[in-house]
């Protein structure tokens, strides 16, 4: 019985190094990262603060309104919130909500 034994050497492709590719993987991961951050939508509660130019503010830098009864809703609304941006989440909903 005959053994062959073979060697192969593996290696980057020309002028790449390894720690370049680890460098750019961690580059997108980077950028990966921040799109997501970017993505993320922000919702300010009015139950924490009522007032009209807080509330303005966070509407004009893209932020949401978080409310947990129907008038801090009514409230959002009425600053300028569109419907789309305005969660009402409280557990103490009726089934009507």
């Amino acid at each position: 019985m005959v053994t062959l034994h073979l060697t192969f050497f593996v290696a980057p492709p020309p002028h790449t190094t390894i720690s370049h590719t680890h460098k750019e993987r961690e580059r997108e991961r980077e950028r990966e990262r921040e799109r997501e951050w970017y993505s993320t939508k922000l919702f300010l509660l009015p139950k924490a603060n009522s007032m009209r130019g807080v509330l303005s503010a966070a509407r004009a830098k893209g932020m949401g309104a978080e409310c947990a009864s129907i008038s801090e809703a009514l409230h959002a609304l009425a600053i300028g919130f569109r419907p789309e941006d305005v969660v009402y989440d409280s557990p103490c909903k009726t089934k009507v909500h």
